[in-house]
C-alpha cells in the first residue's frame, strides 16, 4: 500500500502547476449518504469519510471545515478551487488533471442493489441483465456523475439492447424512490452504505445487496490544484502515510465497518 500510495501521489502531482498561497483552514466537502458523511442527532457531521477526512487535515497541522454539497455541484467546486477536498473520491481521466490524488483512502465494494424479493435473481454477468429486464419489462438504473467501471461503460456506449435495459438517475436521492415503486429492478451502490442503511432507516427494510459486484476499488482524496498549493498539499501527504503508518486509517475504517454490518 506504500508503494501505490508514493507512485499514485508523486506522479499526480507533477501534472499542472498550482497556485501557490498558504492555507489555514481546508474545506472538505460531505454530503447525505451515511455512513459515509451524515449529521449525527446532535447535528455534528460524521462518518468514516468524515473521520478520515479530518484526521488528515489534523494530522497536517491544518484546521478541517465540513462543507455540504451535493456531488456533482462539489466536482465542480473543487474544479474551481471552491472546495479544497474531496473525500471517497475516485480516479478517472476526466478527473486525472484536476487533482492531487492522495490514498488509497480505502476500498469500496459496489454491488447490485434490489428488493428482497429479486435477490435470487440470477446475474452473473452483464448479458444476463438484459436478458432479465427483457423478460421481466423492467429496467435497471445507474447514477449520473458517478465513476463505474469502464468495462460497464463501454458496455452502455456499445450494446444498444445493455443500454435500453437501464435507466439514468439524475439524482441520487430518486433512485430509491424509483426501486421502492419497483420502476426498477435495481441500482449499483456502495455494499457498506446500504448495510448501515438497512440496520438504520426503515425504508430500507426490503432492501437488499445482491451477490453481484461490479467493482472493488480505491477511492482516495482528491485535493483540489486550485486552491491548494503544492507545499500544502505535500504536507497532506506526509500526514496520510503517517496515518497509514500508525494504523489509525484502519482503525477508522474497521470502526465503521462494524457499525455498518451490526
Amino acid at each position: 500500500m506504500k508503494t501505490i500510495a508514493q507512485t499514485t501521489f508523486y506522479l499526480l502531482l507533477l501534472l499542472i502547476a498550482p497556485i501557490s498561497y498558504g492555507k489555514d483552514v481546508i474545506t472538505i466537502r460531505a454530503g447525505n449518504f451515511a455512513p459515509n458523511y451524515f449529521k449525527d442527532k446532535a447535528g455534528n457531521w460524521t462518518g468514516v469519510d468524515i473521520e478520515l477526512g479530518r484526521a488528515l487535515v489534523k494530522e497536517a497541522g491544518y484546521t478541517p471545515k465540513i462543507v455540504n454539497l451535493p456531488w456533482s455541484r462539489a466536482l465542480n467546486y473543487a474544479k474551481e478551487g471552491k472546495v479544497d477536498i474531496l473525500v471517497n473520491a475516485s480516479l478517472n481521466k476526466d478527473r486525472l488533471d484536476h487533482f492531487y490524488w492522495i490514498g488509497p483512502e480505502r476500498l469500496i465494494t459496489m454491488s447490485l442493489i434490489t428488493k428482497e424479493f429479486n435477490q435470487h435473481l440470477d446475474i452473473k454477468k452483464f448479458d444476463d441483465f438484459t436478458k432479465i429486464c427483457k423478460e421481466m419489462g423492467t429496467p435497471f438504473a445507474y447514477q449520473q456523475d458517478v465513476n463505474y467501471p469502464i468495462e460497464f461503460t463501454n458496455k452502455l456506449k456499445n450494446d444498444i439492447n445493455f443500454e435500453d435495459c437501464f435507466a439514468k438517475a439524475i439524482r441520487p436521492d430518486l433512485i430509491l424512490k424509483m426501486l421502492s415503486k419497483n420502476l426498477i429492478l435495481g441500482y449499483f451502490d456502495e455494499k457498506m452504505a446500504i448495510e448501515y442503511y438497512k440496520n438504520n432507516d426503515p425504508n430500507y427494510s426490503d432492501i437488499i445487496v445482491h451477490p453481484f459486484v461490479l467493482s472493488e476499488e480505491p477511492v482516495f482524496f482528491a485535493v483540489s490544484k486550485k486552491s491548494v498549493d503544492i507545499t500544502t498539499a505535500n504536507k497532506l501527504y506526509e500526514a496520510y502515510y503517517n496515518l497509514w503508518k500508525n494504523g489509525k486509517i484502519d482503525e477508522i475504517t474497521e470502526k465503521w465497518s462494524k457499525i455498518s454490518s451490526k
